[in-house]
This record gives C-alpha cells, structure tokens and sequence, in this order.
C-alpha cells in the first residue's frame, strides 16, 4: 500500500537517511522507502502510535542479533521527530500477500523453492533462540530475485529480550495450540510456514505429492509430530534437487545413436554397394582380355 505517512522529510539534523513516501502499514507501523546520502534504497519501520515505541525498539534490538540473508536486514535504530524509526533493508518484490492477492497462487516448484529458503531463515531463527509468533505471507517478503525474506519480529520472543505485551499473530495460519491460547513455542512456527506454503500452493496443480506430504507433516496437528525447520528445509531441499533433475531428464538430449529403423537401411546398404563394384571389377576385366585376344 502506498501514500503519505507524515514522516517524509522528518529526519533530525545529522542522520543520513531521507525518508520518501510510505510503502506499506501494519497493525501497529508504517513503512516508508527512504535513501541514503548514495542513493540507495532502504526501508524505515515507524511506529503507528507513540504507544508502539518501545514494541519497534525492542524489535530492532532483534534485528540487530540476527544474520542471515533471509531474514529482513538491520542497518539501525533512528531517533526521528515523530520517534524511533528502524531502517532496514528494501525488498523490492513486495510481500508474498501482495503476490497472491486476487487469488493467484505459485506452481509447486516455486513452492517449493519459496518454503526451502524461508525455512532455513525460521531454522537460523530458532537456532537463536528466537520465535517468531506471526509466519504469514505479509511477513514474508520478496527480493529482486524473488527469494522470500522474513520481516515483522514485532511479536517475537527470545531469551534475551522483554518478552511481548501481547502476541498478535495471524489467526488463519496459528497453529491449533496458539489458537486454544497457548503462547506458542518453534513447532508454532513450523505450522505457520507450512499453512503459508500451502495457502500459496495451486489447488489444481498436480504437483509434487512429496512437497504437499512434507507440508502436512508440518501442519500435523500435534506440536510434537512435525518436523523441525531444519528438517523441513532439508526434506524440501530434496524435493527442489528433483525438481531441477527432472529438468534435465526431460530437456534436450544429445543423440547418440541413429533410430533402429535407419541403423537397418543403413546396415543393408554396405553389401549392396560391394556387390556394384564388384561387378564393375569384372567388366573391365572382360573387356580388357577382348581387346588383348
């Protein structure tokens, strides 16, 4: 979504980022493009109400832990006019909402491809120590390239930060546990990357049936039975590597060998030709010892 925010130009004296129009509104922030003194594109995070302050704050202090070229990139914490502004990266493919709005959906292989890196980014995560709360596609971005990219740690909890006054996450894609009021811990998040790769998935796309198993288990409805986000990401990283070979088996191949039936006409010819010259071979011959006589 795009429009004013009240914050283009509202950088304080000696900060190095010019902010433009707003790119995008959450629940609780708005997010404007800015640039910097280069020209180049970066994103700022402000809080929607002065009561979210200390909510962004707490997020980039996140952010800031975090490393991972799937997970939204931290530059720094900006105090601005109207508060604190979070300058992160810019993704410039939108959000994965955007990409399925008007009930468009990707192939499997795209599916695929899109739940094996954001996997590996939600394992890198909980290999932290940190939880989500909130895999949904508006909290997954897209690169120029089209790699997803996970965004909004507003919800999120690890060990070394204030836990969350509240954890607001996206109810269609919760997992059963969050929903019957359970704060939720990494299996949570599993379950939400999987309802979000199969939201995403075409219904009458005959597909992988391996990809559309490996997502189920992550929706089991028992915390305990799903997969890790490591184990996810491997499982799906087979399914991609088969995706890529079936490419190939089924491109352009090299010929190495002529058809049974031309090898055969081919083959039939040799001793026809040998008879030719050997009749020709004879005449002369004759005609040779005719003329000598």
């Amino acid at each position: 979504m795009t429009g004013t925010s009240g914050h283009e130009g509202s950088l304080v004296a000696g900060t190095r980022w010019s902010v433009h129009e707003a790119v995008g509104h959450g629940a609780t922030s708005v997010v404007c493009r800015a640039s910097g003194p280069d020209g180049s594109g970066v994103a700022i995070k402000f809080a929607s109400d002065p009561r979210f302050h200390n909510r962004l704050r707490r997020e980039a202090s996140l952010l800031a832990f975090l490393d991972h070229p799937n997970i939204l990139r931290f530059h720094e914490l900006v105090e601005f006019d109207h508060g604190p502004g979070m300058v992160v990266g810019l993704c410039p493919g939108g959000s994965l909402a955007d990409a399925l709005a008007g009930d468009r959906r990707l192939s499997a292989s795209a599916v695929a491809r899109l739940g094996h890196t954001a996997a590996a980014a939600l394992a890198h995560l909980h290999s932290e120590g940190v939880v989500h709360h909130d895999i949904s596609p508006a909290n997954v971005l897209l690169d120029a390239d089209g790699s997803p990219v996970l965004c909004d740690l507003g919800s999120a909890s690890a060990p070394w930060v204030t836990p969350p006054l509240t954890v607001e996450g996206t109810r269609r894609f919760a997992a059963p546990e969050v929903r019957a009021g359970d704060a939720g811990t990494a299996p949570a998040d599993v379950f939400s990357l999987a309802a979000v790769c199969l939201a995403a998935l075409a219904d009458d796309d005959a597909g992988s049936p391996e990809l559309r198993s490996i997502l189920e288990s992550g929706t089991d409805p028992d915390p305990a039975a799903r997969p890790s986000a490591a184990g996810m990401c491997r499982a799906l990283s087979q399914v991609v590597a088969a995706e890529r070979d079936s490419t190939v088996e089924f491109g352009p191949r090299p010929r190495t060998a002529p058809p049974p039936e031309l090898s055969s006409s081919h083959d039939d010819r040799v001793p026809l030709l040998g008879g030719v010259a050997l009749a020709i071979v004879v005449v002369i011959v004759a005609l040779y010892l005719l003329m000598a006589a």
